[in-house]
């Protein structure tokens, strides 16, 4: 979705993924498209969520900078 304008992007590779994950597109390619998602859903919740664990538990630390830092998306200064 275009957030300055509010609307949707048309993009056909978007539609195609939309129909797959939506359940409108059948067969056994859309049908196997959407276990394999799913389990690599499963199993990246998995994985962040033992990541957190980690984190909170302190055997991951976190790093403060000691001058300001400004991130946008995946650029930082």
């Amino acid at each position: 979705m275009d957030l300055v304008r509010g609307h949707a992007i048309d993009m056909p590779m978007n539609h195609s993924y939309l129909d797959i994950i939506g359940g409108a597109r059948k067969g056994m390619g859309a049908g196997l498209a959407r276990v394999s998602l799913g389990a690599l859903s499963g199993l990246y919740c998995l994985a962040v969520g033992l990541r957190n664990v980690l984190y909170d538990r302190g055997v991951f630390r976190s790093y403060c900078a000691e001058v300001p830092v400004i991130c946008v998306g995946n650029l930082a200064c």
